[in-house]
């Protein structure tokens, strides 16, 4: 039962990482078209989204998955 829950959080998080990288890019895809350069901070209509919290999210959603993926690997 216990492995069969960290499956499942691995697969959620998966999951939850998957969109939020999606969602990510999807948002630098608008601030390219919008005239936005990587590290261009100002001066565009759209914020550039190293700015969103969105990214900071990415991030983390990013590091729990690799962290559950080590707990999984080490749990036998």
């Amino acid at each position: 039962m216990d492995r069969l829950l960290l499956r499942l959080q691995v697969a959620v998080l998966a999951i939850g990482t998957a969109f939020a990288w999606y969602t990510l890019a999807d948002d630098y895809r608008r601030f390219f078209i919008a005239g936005g350069r990587v590290f261009e901070w100002s001066g565009c209509v759209v914020a550039n989204p190293l700015l969103a919290p969105c990214f900071y999210g990415a991030l983390i959603f990013l590091t729990a998955l690799a962290i559950s993926l080590l707990i999984l690997r080490t749990r036998r």
